[in-house]
């Protein structure tokens, strides 16, 4: 028919029958219709046709009007985006005070928390802001931070952010206590526990009032244990003993080099490799003292002495770059290098730039694995195994490392604990950045 097309729509079939009413509508002439043809019947017996009316095509001034209004919405853009409207609308947006007293959001619970709306040389950029309570999901846990400690990632972040939806908040480790959790968890409200987020992620930082965290990636804290010692152990101690498991099966006595025996990861590594795995430890380090007393067999001072005066079964590499190129030479079974080391100097290096580029530091890592793991197994193993260690959170092994520190194994090298999300953190950056800090920098958020 001139002026109209046809529309296909579903036609059910009927109730209790299985079959469309235009097939159950058939006589007994049906019997002789073939198995085959059957089918094609009651396939396209699911469908009718009815008939609709074309809508009309709009007119030449109607199509104008369309594209004028479309035109003009585009150069509104355009300028909004050009005179930096659709930045300060956002940056505003993103201070979230102000919807406190709005009747909407009444319903809602709020938390204060340490964060960056933009990558910052300095912490100045970092800020107490207000943001929802994070609510947990099905194995997860809602803890009320008590400590939080920071990293070395912490502020190269901070200056990066590339792999993290702005604001962000600061801190991957934290110490608190239980609020929610699920009914059958191990875990209930009331529990003391500690934990780190995974560091290539976009969840909560722990440098806030709350955070949400997996229960694979908690673990609780032992008594005797306390909250900032439970708080600066989870990331450094982790690295320490994922990179110490890379080696492999060990002969007691046998020597590793450790770089930045005095630091967070340096202090559990040192601790770890003398008293758990029996090896002879050297480590570079102008804290000379600090070190022989976590354990360390000779600290060579970098200051005066050439840590590549002599060679060693194994290196454990916490700073990356030149130590990487100069070490790799000096180590006859294994080199363990720690990822994000090196940041700066790498970065700029590898591209000729003066801007921090993770990016930069993981293409040179994994370069440097495939280079040197090639060399080790054509030559038979003639030149060292190299290996490459990014933390990654465990709730088991947060539980051994608990225990070591509870028997006192191990102990937690605290350097400066500061307090409040004001300023607090800003100084926590600013502690590790210097890169004065021997071991960890803790963060006070709450009372107990």
């Amino acid at each position: 028919m001139p002026g109209t097309t046809d529309a296909t729509v579903a036609n059910p079939p009927a109730a209790g029958t299985g079959k469309s009413s235009s097939s159950s509508s058939s006589g007994g002439g049906n019997k002789a219709i073939s198995k085959k043809t059957a089918e094609v019947v009651q396939e396209h017996s699911e469908t009718v046709t009815v008939t609709t009316m074309k809508q009309p095509r709009p007119t030449a001034r109607g199509s104008s009007f369309c594209r004028d209004l479309l035109k003009g919405l585009v150069a509104l853009a355009a300028f909004l985006y050009a005179t930096g409207t659709f930045a300060s609308i956002a940056k505003w947006s993103n201070n979230r005070s102000w919807l406190h007293s709005h009747p909407a959001m009444s319903m809602c619970e709020w938390m204060n928390a340490s964060a960056f709306e933009e990558a910052g040389v300095t912490s100045a950029v970092l800020k107490r802001m207000v943001f929802p309570r994070p609510v947990r999901g099905p194995k997860q846990l809602l803890v009320k931070v008590i400590k939080a400690a920071g990293n070395p990632v912490d502020y190269k972040m901070r200056r990066t952010p590339d792999l993290k939806k702005l604001p962000a908040i600061t801190g991957y480790d934290f110490s608190g206590i239980v609020v929610d959790a699920d009914k059958d968890s191990a875990y209930q409200p009331g529990d003391k526990v500690f934990g780190m987020l995974p560091t290539m992620s976009r969840v909560w930082g722990t440098f806030a009032e709350y955070v949400v965290n997996d229960e694979d990636f908690s673990a609780k804290i032992p008594d005797g244990v306390s909250f900032s010692e439970a708080a600066a152990t989870p990331l450094a101690a982790l690295t320490a003993l994922q990179a110490l498991v890379q080696l492999g099966p060990v002969v007691e006595n046998q020597s590793v080099l450790i770089h930045a025996g005095s630091g967070g990861v340096g202090s559990f590594l040192i601790q770890i490799a003398k008293k758990i795995m029996k090896l002879k430890v050297y480590t570079t380090s102008s804290s000379v003292d600090l070190c022989k007393s976590l354990g360390a067999d000779h600290v060579i001072n970098y200051k005066v002495e050439d840590f590549a005066s002599r060679e060693y079964d194994y290196v454990i590499d916490a700073i990356g770059g030149e130590y990487l190129l100069r070490g790799v030479s000096k180590t006859r079974k294994h080199y363990v290098s720690i990822l994000n080391n090196g940041w700066e100097d790498y970065a700029n290096s590898l591209l000729g730039t003066s801007r921090d580029i993770p990016t930069a530091n993981i293409i040179g890592e994994v370069l440097s694995n495939v280079i040197i793991n090639l060399r080790h197994y054509v030559t038979f193993g003639r030149y060292p195994k190299y290996s490459l260690v990014a933390v990654v959170p465990h709730s088991e092994s947060l539980e051994v490392l608990g225990r070591w520190i509870k028997e006192g194994t191990i102990k937690v090298l605290i350097d400066q604990e500061f307090s409040g999300l004001e300023v607090g953190p800003r100084q926590v950056h600013d502690r590790i950045e210097s890169g004065r800090a021997k071991g960890k920098v803790t963060l006070a958020v709450a009372a107990v």
